[in-house]
C-alpha cells in the first residue's frame, strides 16, 4: 500500500460495482480519516499515568514510557503542547491513519449500509 501513496495522483474505491470515492489521497485522508495519532516517548518511563493518560485523547497504547493518543484532526496542537508541558518528551511523532486502515474502514462502513 505504501506504493499507492508513493505513485498514484488518484484513487477510486469501488465496492459491490458502485464507487465509494474518486479522487486524491489526500482528499480521500481528509473525507474519512477525522483523526491524527500523536506518539510520544518519554525521558522517564514510568512517569506516564495511563489511568489519566486519556486527557490528550483516546489512548491508544500507554506502556514503559511510549504513550499513543488519538485526538481529533483540530486537537493535534493543544494535544501536544499539553504533553510536552506535563512530560520531559524524547520523541513525538504525529500520523495520519495507514491508507490499508482507511479503506478497511471505508468497505466496514459500507458493509454496514448495505445491511441496514
Amino acid at each position: 500500500m505504501q506504493d499507492i501513496e508513493r505513485l498514484c495522483k488518484r484513487i477510486i474505491i469501488i465496492d459491490q460495482g458502485g464507487i465509494v470515492f474518486d479522487g486524491s489521497l489526500e482528499n480521500l485522508t481528509k473525507q474519512y480519516v477525522k483523526n491524527k495519532r500523536i506518539q510520544v516517548i518519554l525521558a522517564d518511563k514510568e512517569k506516564v499515568d495511563c489511568k489519566t493518560a486519556s486527557v490528550y485523547g483516546k489512548v491508544i497504547e500507554c506502556d514503559d514510557g511510549k504513550l499513543i493518543v488519538e485526538v481529533p484532526r483540530e486537537g493535534v496542537a493543544e494535544a501536544t503542547s499539553r504533553m510536552i508541558a506535563d512530560y520531559e518528551v524524547l520523541d513525538l511523532e504525529i500520523s495520519e491513519m495507514d491508507i490499508e486502515e482507511i479503506i478497511t474502514d471505508i468497505f466496514a462502513k459500507h458493509k454496514r449500509k448495505r445491511k441496514t
